[in-house]
């Protein structure tokens, strides 16, 4: 097989399973490979490096197994957002605004030496918010005795889990964090503790969490009050108001353009994702399949599925619920759900949806670039005769 259609079709395998394992040196090899099928044709050396990682990820390259993939190329010839976990650089996300903002937490154990420019474009990490997404707007927040905004950034990546990684803390606290890779951070003028306060409305309790979602109107003051001190090409870029929008619209009458707008910020439990994602979602995605209905919390052999759907009296999908989903967990409960009842099934949380067949999800959908034909898709997933 001639080795580009070949890296494609391991390609369009491994965009089914990426998500499966949350180590580290496992990302590594997944952004290495995506990488080299960004290329326009691989070199034999570039193909023999590919199959190594490949064969570290344990990806099978039988066609009956590739051809069940989703069927998209890891890599278009333009950057996008739809797969997460390939580390994008400043450049590559100036032109495109950020869905969310949030401000992160350090202490004067992780504020950076100011007189260092490499330690700010060494790519760091930041424990933050699972329900980040690739591109987000980041504000850095250094404690007493510091107490200021500092810095500002974007999401080079979508957040990871991750206990291998020692939190940079004065006071220690678990391993056990969601990580954010971050782009080149831009030195902001110093933001005072004061001045976060009255742009955020009222005093923050940030001890205890390693995120705050703000408001696309907070920060847009913060940006207007943050002017990087040093500009630097990445500053135009990054400084840039967020788009998602923090309200909830009525899940009755929500529209496919309100569900996509929604911030993931919004969201801050996963009753919320049930009632203004999931209701509205599957109103939408179900209208073609009439005698269709969904259920929730539903017995499921030991378990509690949070949705399940039926026609008529027999249940044919099933669907899990996460604020921020850690697929690896996540998709072994789903899948607990799906073997029981026999039935395919789609794990969403505030910005992601996957659907599941047998033991694997074929196909990741970005909340924020839903299309009437997902819903389709969605809908004949779930409720289908079979």
């Amino acid at each position: 097989m001639d080795p580009y259609a070949a890296a494609q079709r391991l390609g369009r395998e491994l965009l089914a399973i990426a998500h499966d394992d949350d180590s580290v040196s496992m990302r590594r090899s997944i952004a290495t490979i995506a990488r080299m099928l960004g290329s326009p044709r691989p070199s034999a050396e570039d193909w023999d490096e590919l199959q190594s990682h490949l064969e570290r990820l344990h990806i099978s390259v039988e066609p009956d197994l590739t051809a069940r993939a989703s069927g998209r190329v890891m890599l278009s010839a333009t950057p996008s957002l739809t797969r997460g976990w390939v580390e994008l650089s400043a450049g590559q996300l100036a032109a495109v605004a950020p869905v969310n903002a949030w401000l992160l937490i350090g202490d004067e154990a992780s504020l950076p030496d100011l007189k260092d420019p490499g330690l700010l474009s060494a790519g760091l990490t930041w424990t933050g918010s699972k329900q980040a997404q690739q591109g987000d707007l980041l504000f850095i927040y250094f404690m007493a005795p510091d107490k200021h905004v500092r810095f500002a950034a974007r999401a080079a990546a979508d957040p990871y889990f991750s206990d291998e990684h020692e939190v940079n803390k004065k006071v220690p606290i678990d391993r056990r964090q969601w990580w954010i890779p971050l782009c080149e951070p831009v030195e902001l003028a110093p933001i005072p503790a004061k001045t976060l306060w009255q742009v955020y409305g009222s005093v923050m309790n940030l001890r205890g969490r390693p995120s705050h979602y703000l408001k696309p109107a907070v920060a847009e003051q913060l940006i207007a009050r943050g002017k990087p001190a040093r500009p630097t090409r990445a500053s135009d870029g990054t400084l840039k108001t967020p788009t998602g929008r923090p309200e909830l619209p009525h899940p009755a009458t929500a529209t496919l353009a309100q569900l996509r707008d929604i911030a993931d910020g919004g969201f801050r439990t996963e009753g919320e994702v049930e009632q203004y994602v999931v209701e509205p979602l599957m109103r939408l995605a179900l209208t073609r399949h009439r005698n269709a209905r969904l259920e929730g919390q539903v017995r499921v052999g030991r378990g509690l599925a949070d949705f399940v759907v039926y026609r008529e009296s027999r249940p044919t999908g099933v669907i899990e619920v996460k604020l921020g989903t850690h697929l690896r967990a996540d998709s072994a409960q789903l899948h607990r759900y799906t073997s029981t009842l026999g039935v395919p099934g789609m794990l969403i949380d505030s910005g992601r949806i996957y659907l599941s067949s047998g033991t694997r999800l074929i196909r990741e959908i970005r909340r924020r670039s839903l299309s009437s034909t997902d819903l389709r898709q969605i809908g004949d997933h779930l409720a289908a005769s079979r």
